[in-house]
């Protein structure tokens, strides 16, 4: 008599899966990575899911995927390679119950074998002999929130930034659409890495880190998101200094502050209405920080004349990570080459087919500004313009056109409510 695939799975997969030490707690059973993407009438495509998720150590080591007794024990292997390469996890197992083949992505190569191995002999296949801090940092969980459960490629971003670190990586790069949850990828690795103990010097304290972002609002949000370590953290801000007797702020780990204000000059900072403060990233010492997060990385300019590079430099001791929503092109190469390659890409394509991000329709809005702006001395103007025409592509990059941008929500908004 052949077994259903259900009945493979529970007489036959999960008793080898248990004689080769693996709990209950290293085994999802049924994991559903992808929500479906979104279709008309409020319906849903089929979600991806893989039968079995091992994992091992705050690690996803391995997928197995299931087919019943009579089907050969390779039928499942196609798929069980595409889902691994998405879930960045090295190992396949494809069964029918009886036969067990191995798969290993990083070599491209697999053979049928007797048993699966157990979960410490497939992490050191892995990952190898580690050193105690690398061991630490690899294996810290992130803090558990019900209500914010990871997703899989949240979790891939945090583990592939960890990976660089632990590389002795320096200039770090994630690309996630807009939409994906960067800063609930920043908190979750700022929190690995505070309660794992890890710094530059691999002293047994807290490491120092700077979230810049480039709006006070958006420093807000950051700060929102970190509040479940907000005792950690701190805002760079003329109020806190303020408070402070007039003494930049120490007393923290994890420290937020916008980069045109850290980085303007006296002069500047009489036009800057957000904040006051005045080059005070100048006043800690250069290897105060061990790790700089820059969100939206691509709006600061990582050429040399842009508004967080001289802040970057002067802090170059530390590791530093960059958060963009923007794919590698032509006007935004120069944050590609002083970061690097993404460690990881999250592709707005990726995120609409996994359910996670809504279609959109393009909808092409021709206006006055379509082909640039040209300065006008009548316009109200906070700073001081470098030049007196800007391309389109320069909007929210060199120059900021609150109207402009206003028009163009309202207009995209009439448009939702028409044809969405």
């Amino acid at each position: 008599m052949q077994l259903s695939e259900q009945d493979t799975r529970s007489k036959l997969i999960d008793e080898k899966l248990k004689l080769a030490s693996w709990k209950e707690e290293n085994i999802i059973r049924d994991y559903y990575f992808t929500d479906g993407r979104k279709l008309i009438g409020n319906k849903r495509a089929k979600r991806k899911f893989a039968d079995y998720l091992l994992k091992f150590q705050n690690n996803n080591l391995a997928i197995i995927e299931a087919k019943k007794q009579s089907k050969d024990a390779l039928d499942g292997l196609t798929q069980g390679i595409e889902y691994a390469r998405i879930l960045n996890v090295p190992f396949v197992y494809s069964s029918n119950g009886d036969k067990i083949y191995e798969y290993d992505l990083r070599v491209s190569r697999g053979e049928y074998i007797e048993k699966f191995p157990s979960p410490s002999e497939l992490f050191e296949r892995i990952y190898g002999n580690l050193k105690e801090w690398q061991y630490k940092l690899l294996t810290q969980r992130e803090l558990y929130l019900p209500q914010k459960t990871l997703r899989y490629y949240q979790k891939i971003a945090i583990d592939k930034v960890i990976e660089a670190l632990i590389n002795g990586k320096d200039r770090i790069l994630l690309t996630l659409a807009t939409g994906t949850g960067k800063t609930t990828i920043a908190f979750n690795l700022c929190y690995r890495l505070l309660e794992a103990r890890w710094n530059k010097e691999n002293k047994d304290q807290k490491p120092k880190i700077l979230f810049l972002c480039d709006r006070v609002s958006l420093r807000d949000q950051a700060l929102g998101e970190f509040n479940p370590i907000e005792s950690d953290c701190k805002a760079i801000s003329a109020e806190e200094i303020k408070k402070n007797g007039g003494k930049i702020i120490t007393n923290a780990n994890v420290f937020f502050g916008i980069y045109q204000s850290l980085a303007a000059n006296s002069k500047e900072q009489e036009n800057i209405q957000e904040e006051q403060e005045s080059k005070f990233y100048l006043q800690y010492p250069k290897d105060f920080f061990d790790l700089i997060v820059i969100d939206e990385c691509h709006r600061g300019g990582a050429n040399e004349e842009g508004s967080w590079r001289a802040v970057l430099e002067y802090f170059s001791y530390a590791t530093q990570l960059g958060l963009t929503a923007t794919p590698k092109k032509e006007e935004n190469i120069d944050t590609y080459e002083y970061f690097g390659e993404s460690v990881y890409d999250y592709s707005l394509k990726s995120g609409i087919e996994d359910g996670f991000l809504t279609p959109y329709k393009v909808k092409l809005i021709k206006t006055t500004l379509s082909d640039g702006y040209t300065y006008n001395p009548d316009d109200l103007i906070q700073g001081e313009l470098e030049k007196g025409f800007y391309k389109q592509s320069e909007f929210e990059r060199n120059i900021f056109l609150p109207n402009y941008n206003d028009f163009i929500a309202k207009k995209n908004f009439r448009a939702y409510r028409l044809y969405g």
